[in-house]
């Protein structure tokens, strides 16, 4: 049943690597036939830490997990894509409280230019939101960089080294200072 549905995924997984990770999967588990019903059943307790991904595998055999066709959606649930979705949260949260005039999700900022082959050109980066703020005395700019990276299981609580070039590149290029 693992090896069946680890073949089905494999087939319609657009992610390289994971597709090989899955080739890999259902190389390594031997071959049997596959059931004619694919009826619930429970494993032998021996193997009962098996029995969500058995489960699992079932559905996926029952078309659950295949592909998307929007009009013959039977699955239960559904596929979030996280750095997508965390960064919708943020900007759906920055607009609300400051007000959807005074946030620009991911307007293109000049950073400056570069040649290449001898010709000019613009090198631009695109923070995920700037968001203005009208001060008594000023207007404030903040620059926010959406990240969902979690760090669980880290002793460190570091900022990488790319997050922080990445973040002074948006502050250059939107001239904010904080």
């Amino acid at each position: 049943m693992i090896r069946a549905a680890a073949g089905r995924l494999a087939s319609v997984m657009p992610d390289v690597e994971t597709r090989v990770r899955l080739e890999r999967v259902a190389q390594h588990l031997p071959r049997q036939p596959r059931p004619r019903r694919l009826a619930k059943t429970r494993l032998p307790s021996r193997s009962s830490r098996w029995q969500s991904l058995y489960d699992l595998s079932q559905d996926v055999l029952r078309g659950f997990g295949g592909a998307y066709d929007p009009e013959h959606v039977r699955g239960p649930g559904f596929v979030l894509r996280t750095w997508p979705a965390w960064e919708h949260l943020i900007t759906s949260a920055a607009k609300r409280v400051f007000g959807v005039s005074n946030v620009a999700s991911q307007p293109p900022q000049r950073l400056g230019r570069r040649l290449s082959s001898g010709k000019p050109s613009d090198v631009y980066v695109y923070p995920d939101l700037v968001v203005s703020e009208d001060l008594a005395d000023r207007i404030r700019r903040v620059v926010v960089d959406a990240k969902y990276k979690g760090q669980t299981g880290t002793k460190t609580r570091n900022i990488s080294s790319a997050d922080l070039y990445e973040a002074l590149a948006f502050a250059r290029a939107t001239d904010v200072d904080e």
